[in-house]
């Protein structure tokens, strides 16, 4: 029910008129741990959900949805370095 909800005010907003998580959690009654887990659920079953800092919105435009593929291509990517580093580093710091 909550996903819904939540899916429906963000399907709502703009770029030039997000909604915050803490508008989201006034609305809801939700706590801002529950909505963004339910926004990441929402993105994970494919909801083109954008947050450029300022809030969240739909994105409605080609450009809105380069810039969500860039984001998390980005993420990936650092993502891999910490992977990497981990799997080099971890002599003297782990005992078995």
């Amino acid at each position: 029910m909550e996903h819904k909800r939540i899916k429906t005010i963000i399907n709502k907003r703009t770029k030039s008129k997000p909604i915050t998580r803490a508008e989201l959690c006034s609305l809801t009654g939700l706590s801002d741990r529950a909505v963004r887990n339910i926004i990441s659920e929402l993105r994970n079953d494919g909801n083109w959900i954008i947050n450029r800092g300022e809030g969240y919105y739909r994105a409605r435009s080609q450009k809105d949805r380069e810039y969500v593929i860039k984001e998390y291509t980005s993420r990936i990517a650092k993502m891999s370095i910490i992977i990497r580093n981990l799997n080099n580093k971890s002599e003297g710091q782990i005992t078995m």
